[in-house]
């Protein structure tokens, strides 16, 4: 189902061929924005590396239709493994992505080599940017606030590496939006109500 009040599509819409970093305060926050991404009509390959997505799959994934159901694929990186093997699924078939988070995907970058972190990530965003361009992909990375003023190398922090920066804001009437740096929603915000099992139709009328 759609959050769109005036036409199918309008939350991610506007991310398609782009990257996006969403920064949430909280788990909880990253779960609800979790619930309103799965529940958009689209394709998504989840790169859970935080293990969000499948620990809450029963809330995240109830009330979505089957035939939805069947175009989401959640993988869980093998404890103690080397990330960059899975990086390269990221740009595998025509599905959207997600990775949470982006502040462990930048922990885990580091082991063994730190001086490299800045370079890895940098060179992993740029090469989503390009396919996510080329192909009209969108690359979701989500982030958590407290870790806004990590340096991922030339003075720019990990969310200025994506294409968009975006705000996330939860409270008891839902998530609310607002594109930081960059262009999406007009007035560049957008609001999702929560209703008793997660978010649903989106209250963007102005």
């Amino acid at each position: 189902m759609s959050f769109d009040a005036s036409g199918e599509g309008a939350f991610l819409r506007p991310l398609k061929g782009k990257t996006s970093t969403f920064v949430v305060d909280s788990r909880r926050t990253n779960a609800a924005l979790a619930k309103a991404l799965l529940t958009e009509a689209t394709p998504f390959f989840v790169l859970d590396i935080d293990a969000l997505y499948s620990s809450s799959a029963d809330n995240l994934l109830t009330g979505i239709p089957p035939e939805k159901l069947n175009t989401i694929v959640i993988r869980v990186p093998s404890p103690g493994s080397e990330i960059e093997p899975e990086l390269a699924s990221l740009f595998d078939g025509g599905s959207d992505v997600i990775i949470d988070s982006l502040n462990t995907l930048n922990h885990l970058l580091s082991l063994g080599d730190r001086n490299s972190r800045g370079r890895k990530l940098s060179f992993l965003v740029a090469g989503l940017s390009y396919a996510a361009n080329q192909s009209g992909r969108m690359f979701i990375f989500s982030m958590y606030k407290r870790m806004t003023q990590t340096r991922a190398g030339r003075g720019r922090t990990l969310a200025d590496l994506t294409d968009l920066t975006i705000s996330v804001h939860s409270s008891n009437d839902g998530l609310r939006l607002k594109c930081e740096r960059g262009t999406a929603w007009k007035g560049n915000s957008f609001s999702i109500p929560l209703g008793s099992a997660g978010p649903y139709r989106s209250a963007q009328r102005r």
